[in-house]
């Protein structure tokens, strides 16, 4: 049996966030808080005292986490898993990329497009890596 695709792999690692309501966010930073919360509790070495416990939280913080993560926050939020996850920093973008060159050169151009929301194939384009599978095949061919 051959080894699941990236794709089969990604999915099955996303499944586990998925959430009864489709159209709530995926990710969320109050998730993140919430569970972040749960795990420092998990983890305490002393019992809480009783001033800690009678606490009550702000009933209107200045900041509090949102219901979804920002163009910059969410940037933030994947540098600072691949740090602490020891991986190489990447981008979302890259996985723009990533689909649209693995869409470009598996069905084409036009399904690229749409996939990708695009109304103009040249942006498509750009998006879509050059294909150097493709390139030595036709080089291969024509000599």
């Amino acid at each position: 049996m051959s080894d699941p695709s990236p794709l089969a792999q990604a999915q099955a690692i996303i499944r586990e966030f998925l959430k009864p309501n489709t159209t709530a966010y995926l990710f969320s930073p109050q998730d993140s808080r919430a569970w972040h919360d749960s795990q420092r509790r998990a983890g305490r070495k002393s019992p809480m005292t009783p001033s800690q416990a009678s606490r009550r939280r702000k009933s209107r913080p200045k900041r509090s986490p949102g219901e979804k993560y920002e163009v910059p926050s969410y940037g933030h939020a994947i540098k600072y898993g691949a740090r602490k996850a020891g991986v190489p920093h990447w981008t979302p973008n890259q996985l723009r990329h990533s689909v649209a060159t693995l869409v470009h050169s598996e069905f084409g151009l036009e399904e690229s497009q749409v996939v990708m929301g695009h109304t103009k194939a040249d942006v498509t384009q750009i998006y879509a890596q050059r294909n150097e599978k493709l390139a030595f095949e036709v080089a291969g061919k024509i000599g």
